[in-house]
C-alpha cells in the first residue's frame, strides 16, 4: 500500500489550488487531507484516485489546479485513473494519460478553468473550458499530436438555457477567431451534467 497527502496551496488566479504528494502503491493507498469544509480531499477506489477541490460556495467559475509532485507523478504509473473535481467541472485521466504524467521529469499541474472571454462572431459560444496537464516547463503532456493519450473525460454543468441539441467542439483559439476542429461526443450523466470525451487537451466550447 502507499500513502499520499493532498493539501491546499496558495493560488495565483483567485482559484482553488492544491498539491498531491506521496506515493501511490496500489488500490489500498490512503490519501490524507486537511480538515475543513472546503479543504481538498482525496480517495482511492478500484485503483482510481479522486481529488476533490470543490468549494462549498457553489460557484461554477472558480478555476482549480492540482500540482502533482514529481515523486507522486512517478508512482501514478500503477494507478488506473485520476479524477480532479472542481467547481468548474471535473477532468478524468485514464491509465494511458497517467503513464505520460509518470514519465514527466518534474512536477505536473492539472488545471481546469471556465473561460469567460471567448467570443465568436459566427457561432454562439455558451461556455468554454480549458483543461491542461503540464510539466514545470509548461509542456502540454497530452497534446493533440499524440494518439496514445487514452480517452480523457471532462464533466461540466449543462449551460443554463441551452436546448438539448447543443454540440461540444474542440477549438483552436490561437488565431484570434475560433477554429472548430472536432465535434466531441457528450453524454448526460445521472446528475444532469454533461460528460465530454476527448483524446487530447485543449479548449472546448
Amino acid at each position: 500500500a502507499g500513502n499520499m497527502v493532498v493539501e491546499s496551496t496558495p493560488s495565483e488566479d483567485g482559484g482553488v489550488s492544491a498539491k498531491l504528494d506521496g506515493v501511490y502503491g496500489n488500490e489500498n493507498t490512503t490519501i490524507d487531507s486537511e480538515e475543513g469544509e472546503s479543504a481538498p480531499s482525496g480517495e482511492v477506489e478500484n485503483g482510481k484516485i479522486t481529488i476533490d477541490l470543490s468549494t462549498q460556495d457553489g460557484t461554477s467559475t472558480t478555476p482549480a489546479s492540482l500540482e502533482v509532485t514529481k515523486t507522486a507523478a512517478e508512482s501514478l504509473d500503477n494507478a488506473s485513473g485520476l479524477t480532479v473535481k472542481s467547481d468548474v467541472g471535473s477532468v478524468s485521466l485514464p491509465k494511458e494519460a497517467l503513464q505520460k504524467v509518470a514519465d514527466a521529469k518534474s512536477a505536473v499541474t492539472i488545471s481546469i478553468k471556465k473561460e469567460n472571454s471567448i467570443t465568436d462572431e459566427n457561432e454562439k459560444v455558451e461556455a468554454a473550458y480549458t483543461v491542461e496537464v503540464k510539466d514545470a516547463d509548461y509542456n502540454n503532456l497530452l497534446p493533440e499530436t499524440a494518439d496514445d493519450n487514452g480517452t480523457i473525460t471532462i464533466t461540466v454543468e449543462k449551460p443554463a438555457g441551452v436546448s438539448d441539441n447543443f454540440q461540444f467542439w474542440y477549438v483552436d483559439k490561437s488565431k484570434g477567431s475560433l477554429l472548430y476542429l472536432e465535434k466531441l461526443t457528450s453524454t448526460k450523466t445521472e446528475d444532469g451534467k454533461m460528460a465530454v470525451q476527448i483524446g487530447h487537451l485543449s479548449t472546448i466550447v
